[in-house]
């Protein structure tokens, strides 16, 4: 029973050590980058020192061994919970020290998804854009059904051998057994878009936007569209809703500036 708590708490206190250090790589990255200024850099440096000293004052402090006798069942769960707090910012800081990766994350779908969505409008490098692109759009493809995902899959392969037709057949199954799955209206859009059916396509884009309001590949796509039916202002409505939800879509930042002025001038 002893050994337990001994292993149990040199557990946490290799926790808080392994948090220090990934605050000084931290400091260091930062310092040696040359991105502070000299003043900043010196608080830097002091508050390097202070994590270091504070890290060898914990290396010489004695780790408090509970008493099993004494120890009342509230107290193991109140330690339980602070030892499974430590280990989950430890895994962030890990995360977080090149500033490239994802923080740790909600396992409730809309939670994660606002969460991404708020990465990616605040992302200050491509990687970590597109770490948050690719993670929105994997939780978006999650139909639930074994059944789905292979009739999508099937979808797929033909769409990609131009048998759009048999993409569409497969496709209008997926809508009809899971109509609120967003990402199945959204790829027969795409089947009917390079069909050039772009009235059914636009349809259902809007079914798709219906389900999921930010879905910024919709959007973009919808933009497109309307611009071949001349209606240039629905489409930088559309346009600019995209690249405000996803930044990372730089290639419409010109093409909403090109348009905008296009729009103005036909109107002076």
């Amino acid at each position: 029973m002893k050994g337990a708590k001994l292993d149990e708490y040199a557990l946490s206190l290799t926790i808080k050590l392994m948090k220090n250090i990934f605050l000084l790589i931290a400091i260091s990255s930062f310092l040696s980058s040359g991105a502070a200024s000299a003043n900043a850099g010196s608080v830097l440096v002091e508050k390097a020192n202070d994590a270091k000293s504070f890290i060898e004052a914990q290396s010489e402090t004695p780790v408090p061994i509970p008493n099993p006798e004494t120890e009342t069942e509230a107290d193991r769960k109140a330690r339980k919970d602070r030892n499974e707090a430590d280990a989950r910012a430890l895994e962030e800081a890990q995360r977080n020290v090149s500033g490239n990766e994802l923080p740790l994350l909600s396992e409730e779908r809309e939670e994660r998804l606002d969460q991404l969505f708020a990465i990616l409008k605040d992302a200050k490098n491509e990687q970590l854009s597109q770490k948050a692109v690719q993670e929105i759009e994997a939780i978006w493809s999650k139909s639930g059904s074994d059944t789905i995902d292979l009739l999508v899959e099937w979808a797929g392969d033909a769409a990609n051998n131009k048998e759009y037709g048999k993409a569409l057949d497969f496709l209008d199954n997926v809508v009809r057994l899971k109509p609120d799955y967003a990402e199945g209206w959204n790829k027969r859009a795409t089947v009917h878009f390079l069909n050039k059916d772009y009235g059914q396509s636009i349809a259902d884009v809007e079914r798709t936007l219906e389900l999921e309001p930010r879905h910024f590949g919709a959007l973009a796509g919808l933009s497109v569209m309307l611009l071949d039916y001349n209606e240039d202002a629905r489409a930088l409505e559309f346009m600019k809703r995209a690249f405000e939800i996803n930044p990372s879509l730089e290639h419409l930042k010109k093409r909403i500036e090109t348009l905008r002025k296009e729009i103005e001038g036909r109107g002076a």
